[in-house]
């Protein structure tokens, strides 16, 4: 048991309820891991079905944004592990998870 040292006193320390930190650290990863994705987000996997060979440019022209937004947009699903991007960025084509 863990105990503390106070003016020559020893106090014993309460234990720490690890299961229920467990608990709370698993269901904070959980919701994390499962966060909706944002109506834009949806476009792009949208965009994507139609055409897998599409550019950023021509998915920032359809959704009528700006193509770093595009590219932001790809980067979180992309961290997500909901698309990658298969072959050379010019010949290659987006493949959704």
């Amino acid at each position: 048991m863990a105990s503390l040292t106070l003016w020559g006193t020893i106090c014993p320390l309460p234990l720490k309820d690890t299961n229920k930190d467990t608990n709370k650290d698993t269901n904070k990863d959980t919701n994390k891991d499962t966060q909706t994705l944002s109506d834009k987000e949806h476009m792009v996997l949208d965009e994507i079905r139609k055409n897998p060979h599409i550019t950023t440019d021509l998915l920032s022209e359809n959704m009528g944004i700006n193509p770093r937004n595009v590219k932001k947009y790809i980067a979180r699903l992309k961290a997500r592990d909901l698309l990658t991007r298969i072959g050379s960025p010019r010949n290659g084509y987006w493949k959704i998870l």
